[in-house]
């Protein structure tokens, strides 16, 4: 049966498992749960059982600031998914986050973003993934 896009294929969701319960539950209420060595200090972004510095199993998790720069980016025009041609154009962006680590996400407004920009946390989207939207200073 057809979706709301029109597409007769499922729009792929989250895996959650004991690990990344906490971590999808916290992005849901738009919160940006990171993790930190409890032994080097090291934070590391998604979540993982050890330090993917020092592997050590000391690790607690945290709330991060929310507050980034683009790394590198594109656009997407063409999803590689029926589910989400509904919302091209839009832009992925590696953001390197206030803590440290990178991850992956959409930015908002899409197709307004330059490497440099500061970004922030904003409302996760309708599958509760994080989002991020530019800061414009002035």
């Amino acid at each position: 049966m057809p979706d709301a896009s029109g597409s007769s294929v499922p729009r792929p969701g989250l895996v959650t498992t004991p690990l990344t319960q906490a971590y999808w539950q916290a992005a849901s209420e738009g919160r940006l749960l990171l993790q930190r060595c409890l032994d080097c200090g090291q934070a590391q972004h998604y979540p993982r059982s050890l330090c993917a510095k020092c592997w050590s199993r000391q690790v607690e998790s945290f709330d991060g600031s929310g507050r980034g720069r683009i790394v590198t980016f594109t656009d997407i025009t063409m999803p590689g998914h029926p589910a989400w041609l509904e919302e091209a154009p839009y832009t992925i962006a590696i953001i390197e986050l206030e803590e440290g680590p990178r991850l992956l996400a959409r930015v908002d407004p899409p197709t307004a973003v330059t490497v440099g920009d500061l970004v922030r946390l904003a409302n996760p989207d309708r599958d509760g993934i994080h989002r991020f939207e530019v800061i414009r200073e002035g």
